[in-house]
């Protein structure tokens, strides 16, 4: 089971020594040769370790930083080792709460396989364009802060129109604004192309995402190291993601799915004062299902919350108004995935009476 991470005795410099020999070792060998598979193998059983030492993001206050994995990341990780391990394709839908690091957890994984692979083909989808700008900037970071011994040759073309180009192992990557309409019966987007990976950001908001995945799911092989990820936050109960969650829920589909709550996140916490104003605040918890912060009482008891993480719910239900309050806040941060799609619509559903009845429920006797 991966861990945090943690510091250990080798420096930096010499784990990155050691990956750039067997780089080189696999760019120099023979395509499909012993040697290069070997090479292969061997970066990518160690893409924990290469990740957090190698690749470079723009955080949240601006400041270029290694990519350390969170917690909410190294679950997803260790999902993708499990489907892995079995030898399958990896068929995955992610549902989250809001910022939560999946889209940049998945563009590291996605870069890693292209990079540690000759002829390796992916397409990323945006709902927007500003979100495929910045999805863009996230792989250009990640390629250009590489050790010059871990970069191979960009080819002509790269850097326009959000595509990365890697002649030397005959790749790229690219990302796209999805545009399928409502109307679309065959979708488009993708289309012209077979994939090794896919990776489908806000899938839920796009327009068509059943005409997308038509696409997808046919430019894509049915192998293992290939992969087909529709992360994102929920939108409509009973529309195509949901449908598509449900399906997997029941066997009827081969997607694997993975939930991500949003008191998974560490970060999701806001201090007290003082001890005094804690003590308070625990004295205030609502239990009033009808109130503007619903019951709390029963929501620390369904998932074992702390006060710093109800204070932080609050402080998002009291101040970001393009929440709308109550309803919009399960539906951005929810707890479960019934919490989500229950309040996709906008329309006020007590999700957590629901749960707590469903956690106490018990099979009929017959």
């Amino acid at each position: 089971m991966l861990e945090e991470p943690k510091l250990v005795e080798v420096k930096r410099s010499e784990l990155l020594k050691g990956f750039s020999e067997a780089y080189q070792y696999f760019l120099n060998a023979p395509e499909g040769s012993p040697a290069s598979k070997e090479a292969h193998n061997f970066l990518c059983l160690r893409q924990h370790m290469w990740t957090e030492n190698a690749l470079w993001i723009v955080n949240d206050s601006f400041e270029k930083v290694l990519l350390r994995l969170k917690p909410t990341q190294l679950k997803l990780y260790r999902k993708i080792l499990e489907i892995e391990k079995l030898g399958k394709p990896i068929r995955l839908l992610v549902l989250k709460a809001r910022q939560m690091g999946m889209s940049t957890f998945i563009s590291s994984y996605i870069f890693t396989r292209i990079l540690f692979s000759h002829n390796g083909r992916a397409i990323v989808m945006a709902d927007e364009g500003a979100h495929g700008e910045n999805l863009f900037r996230m792989y250009r970071t990640f390629f250009d802060e590489l050790p010059p011994t871990m970069k191979p040759p960009e080819g002509v073309g790269s850097r326009t129109g959000r595509r990365l180009i890697l002649d030397k192992i005959n790749a790229f990557i690219q990302v796209v604004v999805n545009n399928e309409g409502k109307s679309t019966e065959v979708g488009r987007t993708g289309r012209s192309a077979t994939y090794n990976w896919v990776h489908a950001s806000e899938f839920d908001h796009y327009q068509n995402p059943a005409a997308t995945l038509g696409v997808v799911s046919h430019t894509v092989p049915r192998r293992p190291e290939t992969g087909i990820f529709l992360e994102t936050t929920a939108r409509a109960y009973g529309g195509d993601f949901h449908n598509l969650w449900v399906g997997s829920e029941q066997g009827d589909n081969d997607f694997d799915r993975l939930f991500l709550a949003w008191f998974e996140d560490t970060t999701y916490q806001i201090g007290f004062d003082s001890d005094e104003v804690k003590e308070q605040f625990g004295r205030s918890l609502q239990q009033d299902t009808n109130g503007r912060y619903g019951n709390e009482a029963l929501l620390q008891e369904l998932h074992g919350l702390s006060l710093e993480q109800l204070n932080w719910r609050r402080y998002k239900i009291r101040n970001d108004a393009a929440l709308e309050g109550l309803s919009g806040f399960q539906r951005e941060y929810p707890s479960t995935p019934e919490d989500a799609f229950r309040n996709a619509t906008g329309k006020y559903v007590n999700s957590t009476i629901m749960d707590f009845h469903k956690s106490r429920s018990k099979p009929p006797v017959f």
